[in-house]
C-alpha cells in the first residue's frame, strides 16, 4: 500500500523526484558493487529535491524470479518479507523519503512455476503504473543497456521526455538544466528545459557523488501490485515509442555545447591520455589516476584486464576489443601490453610507461620506461605537476599591483 505522505497527482505537496533501480533480493542492501549506481543516482536527486523543495521515492523493480520450485519459491517469499529492514534502511539513509517494492505474493501469482528475466517492456510498465499517478518532475535511471532500455520505454509509455546520457541535471529560474556530452564525445552539451512535463534521464555511472549514510535518517516503506496479467512478452506498440526515440523536443527551452573536460571526453578525441591496468590493484588505483588527469588535463583510459575486472567502464578500454586512440601523450600505468593492447596505441606519438618489469612488452614500444612501484612516481609526479601550476599562475596581489600600475 502507498503511505499516505506520497503526493497523488492534483495535490498540492510538493513534487516528486524518482530514482528507478534493480531490485536484486538475494544482494547485500549494503554492497557498493551491485548499489553503487543507485546510490549515486540517489544523491543527486536528493540535492534536486532539496533545491527545488521536493521529495525522492525509490522505486525498485525485479531484473528477474524465481518461483520454479518449491524451495526457490521459499526463499523468494523470505527474501521479499525482509525488504523494509534491509534494502530500504540502507536507502533511507543516503536520501530516499519513500521506496517502492514489489509486492511478493503479487510476483508469486504471475510467475508461480517459472524462472527469468523480465523484460524491459514489461519492467517499464511497471514502472509506468506506479508512477503515473504522482505529480513527477524528474526520473532517473541507471546508464546500463538494460537500465536504459526500459528508462526509454517509461518515457515513451508516459509522453515524458527522455534525454540520455547525462552527467548532471540543475534546476534554475523554473528550468531544467541538463548536462550530457554530445554524439561526438568531446564536447558538453548543456539544454533547457522547461518544467512543464517530467524529464527521465540517464545518469552516467561514476559521474555523481553518493550522499554519506544517515543511520537517523528515517522514510517510508511501501509495496505496489503487479499489474494484471502482465507477461514477460508485453511490448509497447511502435508507434508510441517513436515520438520519444530520438532528442527530446517540444519543451525545449535553449540548448548549446561547449568543450568537455579531458577526463569524461572520448578517448578516441583527447590529445592527452593517462591509462591504467590490472598493476593498479584495485578499482580505487583509477583514483590517483584521474587526480593525474586534473592536474595534466588529460583524458582517462585502460586496458581490458582493468575493464573484465570491473574497475572502469567499457568505453574507457583501449585496443582490438576497445578503442584505438591517437593522442600526442599516452601514459601506461600498470599495462604489460599485449598484442591486442599495442594495436590501439599503434599510432600515439609519445608512450611513457611505468611497470615493475623492464622485460614487459609495453616497455618495447614505450618513448620512456620508468621501472617501479607505479604509486610513488605517480604521487611525485602530481606534486611536480602542482608546483608547476602554482608557479604559472601569478598571485592575485600581483596582478593588482600591475592594475595599479597600468592606470
Amino acid at each position: 500500500m502507498i503511505p499516505s505522505s506520497v503526493p497523488r497527482l492534483g495535490s498540492t505537496a510538493p513534487l516528486t523526484i524518482w530514482v528507478l533501480a534493480d531490485l536484486a533480493l538475494s544482494a547485500d542492501p549494503c554492497d557498493a558493487k551491485i548499489w553503487g549506481s543507485c546510490w549515486e543516482r540517489l544523491g543527486d536527486a536528493r540535492r534536486v529535491a532539496d533545491t527545488v523543495g521536493g521529495r525522492v521515492g525509490v522505486l525498485l523493480v525485479p531484473a528477474e524470479v524465481d518461483f520454479s520450485g518449491p524451495a526457490a519459491a521459499t526463499a523468494m517469499r523470505k527474501e521479499g518479507s525482509s525488504l523494509g529492514e534491509s534494502h530500504c534502511q540502507s536507502l533511507f539513509q543516503r536520501g530516499a523519503d519513500w521506496v517502492g517494492c514489489p509486492d511478493v505474493g503479487s510476483l508469486e501469482s504471475v510467475y508461480l512455476g517459472k524462472k527469468g528475466k523480465l523484460s524491459g517492456c514489461l519492467r517499464a510498465s511497471i514502472a509506468a503504473d506506479c508512477l503515473s499517478v504522482f505529480p513527477v518532475q524528474l526520473v532517473f535511471v541507471g546508464a546500463g543497456v538494460a537500465d536504459r532500455e526500459w528508462g526509454a520505454l517509461l518515457a515513451a509509455r508516459l509522453d515524458w521526455n527522455w534525454i540520455s546520457p547525462t552527467l548532471w541535471v540543475q534546476s534554475r529560474g523554473g528550468a531544467w538544466i541538463v548536462t550530457q556530452i554530445d554524439h561526438s564525445g568531446n564536447r558538453s552539451c548543456q539544454r533547457t528545459f522547461d518544467d512543464q512535463q517530467p524529464l527521465v534521464v540517464s545518469l552516467r555511472i561514476g559521474v555523481a557523488d553518493p550522499i554519506p549514510p544517515d543511520p537517523t535518517r528515517q522514510g517510508e516503506f511501501f509495496c505496489y501490485q503487479m499489474p494484471p496479467n502482465c507477461h514477460p512478452a508485453t511490448i509497447i506498440s511502435s508507434s508510441s515509442i517513436a515520438g520519444n526515440a530520438g532528442s527530446p523536443s517540444g519543451h525545449l527551452i535553449e540548448s548549446h555545447s561547449m568543450p568537455l573536460e579531458p577526463a569524461m571526453a572520448d578517448i578516441r578525441h583527447v590529445n592527452k591520455l593517462i591509462a591504467g591496468g590490472r598493476g593498479l590493484g584495485s578499482r580505487a588505483g583509477f583514483d590517483l589516476l584521474r587526480q593525474v588527469a586534473s592536474l595534466l588535463e588529460s583524458g582517462i583510459a585502460a586496458s581490458r584486464m582493468a575493464v573484465d575486472l570491473g574497475w572502469i567502464d567499457h568505453d574507457r578500454q583501449v585496443g582490438q576489443t576497445g578503442k584505438t586512440v591517437e593522442p600526442d601523450l599516452y601514459i601506461a600505468c600498470g599495462i604489460s601490453g599485449a598484442s591486442h593492447h599495442l594495436d590501439g596505441i599503434a599510432s600515439v606519438k609519445q608512450v611513457v610507461a611505468i611497470n615493475r618489469d623492464p622485460q614487459a612488452p609495453i616497455m618495447k614500444r614505450a618513448q620512456l620506461g620508468l621501472v617501479g612501484d607505479l604509486y610513488p612516481v605517480l604521487e611525485a609526479f602530481c606534486q611536480q605537476l602542482e608546483q608547476r601550476l602554482q608557479q604559472a599562475q601569478p598571485s592575485v596581489q600581483d596582478s593588482d599591483s600591475t592594475l595599479q600600475r597600468d592606470l
